[in-house]
Formats: C-alpha cells, sequence, structure tokens
C-alpha cells in the first residue's frame, strides 16, 4: 500500500486545529496528516463570518480508493482551423 497523506489549511482555531487534526488521522489508509493552519481566536474568526451564520461541522469522507490501474488516455490531435 501507498503512503496516504492528508493535507488541512485554512484559518482555525486551537479547538478547531485539534478537532479536524484528529478526525483526519482516523480516516482508514491515512498515514501521514501535513497541517498548514493560521490559528486565530475565537473573536477574530466571528469577525471573518456574517454574525447570524453559525460555523457548520464538516463531515470528512474518505476518497474513493480503486485498485484498479489507471489507464492512461489515448492522445487527442489537435483541432486545425
Amino acid at each position: 500500500m501507498k503512503p496516504r497523506t492528508a493535507y488541512l489549511m485554512g484559518f482555525v482555531t486551537e479547538r478547531e486545529a485539534a478537532r479536524a487534526t484528529d478526525l483526519a488521522r482516523r480516516i482508514g489508509g491515512v498515514q501521514k496528516v501535513v497541517t498548514v493552519f493560521r490559528i486565530v481566536s475565537e473573536a477574530a474568526l466571528a469577525g471573518v463570518r456574517p454574525a447570524n451564520v453559525q460555523a457548520q461541522p464538516t463531515t470528512i469522507q474518505p476518497a474513493p480508493v480503486s485498485s484498479e490501474p489507471v489507464q492512461p488516455s489515448p492522445a487527442q490531435p489537435s483541432p486545425v482551423n
């Protein structure tokens, strides 16, 4: 099996960073989690979101994995004008 790496990036609070990282580590097949977070305070993040919009939890779904080898597409000739 090839190593699987999950990349997480964004502006998040400490709590969101910990939660996202924990969830990514639990996904089957993920062997490494790389995070590129800009940690911001809850107050700073509240200034980014409209006051009437609450942050929504995200459901993480693993990417589909196929054991079938990928076949290259046949080259298409360039159209002649």
